[in-house]
């Protein structure tokens, strides 16, 4: 039985190993990013959040502009090559970034980095490929590998960007003894931890170079394999040898016109259905609720407590963030796959939205659980760890069920890459949106002094759970028959 078959693990091992950079690189700025805005000098403090959001939101643009192009062309010429051209981009941006001296500087590696390290919806379908067969609960856990690696980017990206950021003014024992090591960490204050990141992602890139396997002509070799057991006498015979002709040539004579069929414009219209763009708009809106929270939440807690956040400081922000790395990690490790086993993969999912309703409505009541003595702290960071984990919690299981939602309702394997693509375009508009909407309002809100001030310290958090509820009602139109899991026969 197809359930009793084991994964390759392997190369889903080695697919995580590459897709683990990106979180640390994109969450490594978190816990800093309001403090290094903050040190360019390019506003007042009230528009802080409004500059930081512009930096989120380049990236999320940049992906947008480079999703549809770098899916097709992995259609074409395989995932792994660009894969780690991607990688290998993320690497020298990280770097770039530690160095950013002026808000344009960080901007631009931030752009650079989401045209060219757009990694995700390659990844995306690698999985795809690999646990096409599987049963829905085996393809959960293939896909969950994915937000596994994440959540513990992201743990290692806060963790990395709250304790290694300004390292000579937290750790003058060690790195305030003078010297040039000294000089150059003064000048370049968040150069360390970026540098660290670009290590690990490294080391990914040394790994999927080694050993990561093409997986497009993988899944082309279990294609043409359907195509022999299906099809008998002479015409076995012909295909088997057409097959093997296909992969002689791709390998001397460079024709690869029975082997890789390029997927035309036409072809990829006719996979985009109705199941795929519904599924596509509802991943994008849960993506828009998440980054819009991602974006908010450091900047509300690093915002004094007179102005409506919490006051905290950039260790504090980082535990936070580690925390909700940690909370991914236990959803996808114990949690993800028998929830999937038990509810489904759909209603499992819009639990998952009617849930993040309440826990988004009510995070601004948070900062009541702490009256500004420094001994009733604990209880607002046990507070802050509550709401932060729920809302972990919710958006795992939303974001790993819209990604296996859209690669069931793919209708066709030869257009899978543009499919993820097109997904990563519909979340990465939302990430730029997300971004720039919620620096934006939380900016005015905080801003606007003839509100009064319990209206501002929690209208940003509201209107994010009117965007929860608006998610939930589009969840309710998916029909559930159209996202059923791919079995081999």
């Amino acid at each position: 039985m197809d359930s009793e078959k084991p994964l390759p693990v392997r190369q889903l091992f080695l697919i995580c190993a590459v897709r683990f950079a990106e979180p640390i690189s994109f969450s490594i700025h978190v816990p800093f990013i309001y403090f290094m805005v903050r040190d360019f000098h390019v506003g007042k403090d009230t528009d802080i959040g409004y500059y930081v959001s512009l930096i989120t939101s380049a990236f999320a643009i940049s992906q947008l502009a480079s999703a549809m192009p770098i899916g097709m062309i992995s259609d074409r010429i395989g995932r792994r090559p660009v894969v780690l051209l991607g990688l290998a981009v993320g690497i020298i941006s990280s770097i770039s970034f530690g160095l950013s001296k002026t808000y344009a500087w960080a901007l631009c590696t931030k752009i650079l980095s989401g045209l060219l390290d757009n990694n995700i919806a390659v990844l995306k379908s690698m999985v795809s490929e690999l646990s096409m067969g599987y049963s829905e609960t085996q393809r959960a856990r293939a896909f969950s590998m994915l937000q596994v690696v994440f959540g513990l980017g992201g743990i290692v990206g806060a963790s990395l960007g709250g304790y290694l950021s300004e390292p000579v003014r937290k750790y003058p024992a060690v790195f305030g003894r003078g010297g040039p090591i000294t000089d150059f960490l003064t000048e370049f204050p968040y150069f360390l931890p970026c540098f660290v990141a670009s290590c690990i992602a490294t080391v990914g890139w040394i790994a999927g170079f080694l050993l990561l396997e093409e997986t497009l002509i993988r899944k082309k070799e279990s294609l043409i394999s359907q195509q022999e057991d299906e099809e008998g006498g002479e015409e076995e015979r012909l295909l088997t040898e057409e097959a093997e002709s296909g992969y002689q040539t791709f390998g001397a004579n460079n024709d690869q016109s029975n082997l890789d069929p390029k997927p035309s414009s036409a072809s990829f219209r006719d996979a985009l259905t109705p199941a795929v763009i519904a599924v596509c708009v509802t991943y994008g809106l849960a993506a828009y609720q998440n980054v819009f929270y991602d974006e908010l939440f450091p900047t509300w807690s690093a915002t004094d407590r007179d102005t409506g956040g919490l006051g905290l400081n950039s260790n504090e922000i980082g535990t936070a963030l580690s925390f909700a790395g940690m909370v991914t990690l236990f959803v996808q490790f114990f949690m993800y796959h028998r929830l999937t086993g038990w509810l489904g993969t759909v209603r499992l999912f819009r639990a998952s939205l009617l849930l993040s309703i309440f826990v988004f409505g009510l995070q601004g009541c948070v900062r009541y659980l702490h009256s500004g003595d420094d001994d009733g702290k604990w209880l607002l960071f046990a507070g802050l760890l509550l709401s932060i984990g729920l809302k972990t919690l919710c958006q795992t299981v939303a974001m790993t069920g819209s990604i296996i939602l859209v690669n069931n309702a793919a209708p066709r394997m030869d257009a899978l890459g543009a499919i993820n693509a097109f997904s990563q375009c519909c979340s990465s508009a939302m990430r730029a949106l997300g971004p720039a909407s919620s620096g934006y309002i939380y900016s005015s809100t905080i801003a606007a002094v003839w509100l009064p001030f319990v209206i501002r310290a929690h209208l940003s958090w509201i209107l994010l759970g009117c965007v929860a509820a608006v998610t939930f009602v589009v969840s309710m139109q998916l029909n559930p028959a159209k996202y059923l899991s791919r079995r081999k026969e």
